[in-house]
């Protein structure tokens, strides 16, 4: 193995101190016979500044890291076997900690560990488990692109990979797939590594309910409800708070009982995103507390308790950024609460004002337009609808459905049966039902 400056830090000009780099560094001074004061003239730093970087008592720039190896010629400096073993069990740490959602503390030890690592074959185990957690942290913080290419480097490597690194691999690859909305092929990978947690006893539980976790949300996104309630429940019942998971048990419980409310099951529901927002009070997670209630305002909407459904919605309003997606859907959802309790001039006076908001916003003006249908027919259910009933027919469902909103499809082609029936279509009223017939039972399909 091989300790290495420079190749993998994180930020160029960062501050270090790290006592197995400076003692070692020290040792091929002296074996090369080589000053303090030659090294401190190299450096531009004074000699009782060296002593101190060399016993440990002082910070040194990464880049002076960086001119002391090549000036003293080497590429690495042997590992001692204590120094590989405390390797590992901090990258161990670091898989947990990004497991159980600790960005920060994630993010220091990828720091401490970056200038012990060099991408040699004889540091291929331990520097591919780095690059792997490295790549987890870079999705966690939104750093798609970067993450890919970090991929596509490492997936050269892929045949000199164990389980571990396989599992990681490939919760990867599934939240890179997740990113762009490849859920299907997403799952796919993500059972992948949940067959290898899963069947590995050396690894902790906490990979395995994670792996399913994501499953689950896939599931979830494709609106197959029952599949995601399958994978899930096996997520929640690991015991994520014991191993420090709560960020994860928040997000199992609030995608779980979404899901439970799409197959009807509402009170199943109400207590799991009630557990979900009572952790993120505890925790004064300000999002996690908004997006609670945004699932709470999606549950009643669902169960058409208009008046719950609003004051959840308005809820998520006040604490979701104004101009954000999040507000946007909480604006609109609350809208359509307006309509279903028919208070058509508030819907109106809401619309009007996201509207604006959003101009250029394509997915806003989807929805608005289906909204205004919505409304259009709702407010004045027997007269002559036709243009707004064929943008919902020809545009509206087709787009709902195409991204998964099964849901809102349904509520759409029964506005629209209920049209046909008061303006007296009865045939064009059973072909709705029929259609919200087979999307019940799309929704209710095992995968």
């Amino acid at each position: 193995m091989y300790l290495m400056m420079g190749v993998m830090d994180i930020s160029s000009n960062k501050k270090l101190k790290h006592p197995e780099i400076a003692h070692r560094l020290k040792a091929i001074r002296k074996t090369q016979k080589k000053s303090q004061q030659y090294i401190a003239d190299l450096l531009g730093i004074g000699v009782p500044k060296m002593i101190n970087i060399e016993n440990s008592r002082d910070e040194y720039d990464q880049s002076d890291i960086d001119v002391l190896v090549k000036d003293l010629g080497v590429e690495g400096v042997p590992l001692t076997d204590e120094q590989v073993a405390y390797s590992m069990k901090r990258i161990a740490h670091l898989s947990l900690a990004l497991a159980s959602g600790n960005f920060v503390e994630a993010k220091a030890t990828l720091e401490e560990q970056a200038p012990a690592l060099h991408l040699k074959d004889t540091d291929l185990e331990l520097v591919l488990l780095y690059k792997l957690n490295n790549v987890d942290y870079l999705l966690s913080q939104g750093e798609v692109e970067q993450a890919k290419q970090e991929m596509k480097a490492l997936s050269k490597k892929y045949k000199d990979m164990d389980d571990r690194h396989r599992y990681h691999y490939y919760h990867n690859e599934g939240r890179i797939l997740f990113r762009s909305l490849d859920y299907k092929k997403g799952i796919e990978v993500f059972k992948k590594a949940h067959g290898i947690a899963e069947n590995n006893k050396d690894f902790n539980s906490i990979f395995t309910y994670r792996a399913a976790s994501n499953i689950g949300y896939g599931y979830s996104e494709l609106n197959y409800p029952n599949a995601a309630i399958t994978f899930l429940e096996k997520a929640t019942k690991g015991n994520f708070e014991s191993n420090g998971l709560n960020a994860f048990y928040f997000f199992a419980n609030k995608v779980l009982g979404s899901n439970y409310a799409k197959i009807g099951m509402i009170k199943r529901a109400e207590k799991l995103i009630y557990k979900a927002l009572d952790y993120s009070e505890s925790v004064g997670n300000e999002f996690y507390i908004a997006s609670s209630h945004y699932d709470l305002g999606k549950i009643y909407t669902y169960s058409e308790d208009w008046d719950k459904g609003k004051e959840h919605f308005e809820k998520a309003r006040t604490l979701f950024e104004k101009g954000s997606e999040y507000y946007m859907w909480s604006s609109y959802n609350k809208a359509e609460c307006m309509i279903g309790n028919r208070e058509f001039k508030s819907a109106e006076k809401l619309m009007e004002e996201v509207e604006t908001l959003y101009i250029d916003n394509e997915k806003a003006k989807n929805r608005l337009e289906w909204l205004k249908s919505m409304h259009s027919i709702s407010k004045g259910i027997t007269q002559d609808k036709e243009e707004d009933v064929q943008y919902l027919l020809n545009e509206a469902i087709p787009n709902l459905l195409e991204n998964h909103f099964i849901l809102e499809a349904i509520k759409t082609y029964e506005l629209l049966a209920e049209h046909f029936e008061r303006t007296v279509q009865r045939m064009k009223a059973g072909e709705m039902y029929k259609e919200v017939n087979k999307l019940r039972k799309r929704l209710n399909a095992d995968i």
